[in-house]
């Protein structure tokens, strides 16, 4: 999310001075979307690279009733809606 931010705010302080300073119009805001997505992609690998240590268990495991309950509020209308899409094509 961080990558993505800093891709986005680049991008938005890029494109007046691509298009306005530098008068390179559409083409300005092209290359300054290009640049904030590079050093977006940078920012992704390089916390990818970056060796994290993750520690599990059996605790990290466990289904908390509550998220459960929390997921499936939000996401039970997307699953039956995909779902009748999935049943409707197979007719």
């Amino acid at each position: 999310m961080f990558a993505t931010l800093i891709g986005a705010i680049l991008n938005i302080i890029l494109d007046p001075i691509a298009i306005f300073v530098l008068d390179l119009g559409v083409k300005g805001a092209a290359i300054a979307t290009i640049i904030g997505q590079i050093i977006s992609c940078i920012f992704t690998l390089i916390y990818f690279i970056k060796p994290k240590k993750l520690k599990l268990s059996k605790k990290c495991f466990k289904l908390d009733k509550y998220i459960c309950k929390k997921i499936l509020m939000l996401g039970i209308s997307s699953f039956i809606t995909q779902l009748s899409i999935v049943i409707g094509c197979c007719k």
